[in-house]
């Protein structure tokens, strides 16, 4: 009997991970659903930064790890005792007619998904990762009425 594409699930890759500092965002396990990749403040990924769920119920690349990044790169997480501070995120302001996901606190790396109301259409990226200097990767999105010609 032959599977629906809908009926195709990737992997939980979670609980199978090398690398314990490796965070994980599975937005959906389903075809073309992705997940993201990040690490902690001083660390960088050493790979791709995402994976999509492809129709074969593979992802379509490898997890990466983590690796202590180069000083150059993070030189605000050093300190005299060499320990690692970890900025936080100001919640994002959901859209108006749509929401987000989360309630904080968001340190470096996390991931906010935004999700317009139905039948609103989104305008921008629908993902918003918390960087290391405290500041969201992307604007929040627009959730506008769509336009009828």
């Amino acid at each position: 009997m032959d599977h629906a594409v809908w009926d195709i699930e990737c992997p939980d890759l979670r609980m199978k991970l090398s690398d314990t500092r490796l965070r994980v965002m599975v937005l959906s396990r389903g075809v073309g659903g992705r997940m993201i990749f990040t690490c902690p403040p001083g660390f960088a990924t050493t790979g791709p930064d995402h994976a999509t769920c492809l129709d074969n119920g593979q992802w379509s690349s490898p997890t990466p790890t983590c690796k202590v990044a180069p000083a150059s790169k993070f030189p605000q997480y050093l300190t005299a005792s060499s320990r690692l501070k970890e900025d936080k995120c100001i919640p994002p302001i959901p859209p108006l007619n749509g929401v987000t996901s989360g309630t904080g606190p968001f340190h470096a790396g996390d991931v906010v998904e935004v999700k317009c109301n139905p039948n609103y259409m989104m305008e921008g990226q629908p993902l918003m990762v918390c960087q290391e200097d405290g500041q969201w990767s992307d604007e929040v999105p627009k959730c506008k009425w769509p336009l009828v010609a």
